[in-house]
């Protein structure tokens, strides 16, 4: 019975002086006192609780890490997008008080255009995104900078509304 614990202690153990800038000097001084016990059941009973030390200080650490890292995020507003609206009026102000309206359309300047090999045109932002035509032919645009207008359409797509049409055109963001 007792062979069956001594490796797993031994290999406990260890873990423990691989990690050693992480274990603290009263751990370092219970691992190296703990090999020194001649009883078998005391020596075990003495890495278990080093290692219940060091998990409980690594995750103390893991927490600290963690909170440190997290993004600055309201938890509260995350994903509230997804919610339904409560049918009671008095909950449903409560949820809608915090919701930014969703953004719809966008006005862009656009600093650099041309055509692609297929006839269809490719916008170069004045922020740095690009704008590719999804479908249609050749399409003339002005020369110079322009202003464009730029609309979410059905099922998740775009639309573009360019000063030389009032139609609407399918247009994808590249980059």
């Amino acid at each position: 019975m007792l062979k069956k614990y001594i490796p797993s202690s031994v290999f406990c153990a260890g873990l423990l002086f691989l990690s050693g800038s992480a274990v603290a000097d009263t751990q370092r001084s219970a691992m190296i006192s703990c090999p020194k016990i001649p009883e078998a059941e005391a020596r075990l009973k003495c890495f278990d609780l080093a290692a219940e030390k060091y998990a409980r200080e690594m995750n103390g650490m893991q927490r600290k890490e963690t909170e440190a890292n997290a993004p600055q995020k309201n938890a509260a507003t995350f994903g509230q997008g997804y919610l339904k609206t409560s049918p009671d009026p008095k909950v449903r102000k409560a949820q809608e008080r915090g919701v930014e309206p969703e953004l719809n359309k966008i006005e862009y300047t656009v600093i650099k255009s041309q055509y692609s090999p297929h006839k269809k045109f490719i916008l170069y932002m004045q922020n740095g995104q690009v704008w590719q035509q999804k479908d249609g032919g050749r399409i003339p645009l002005p020369k110079g900078h322009f202003k464009v207008i730029i609309k979410k359409g059905g099922l998740g797509g775009y639309n573009i509304i360019l000063p030389t049409r009032r139609s609407v055109i399918k247009v994808k963001r590249v980059r």
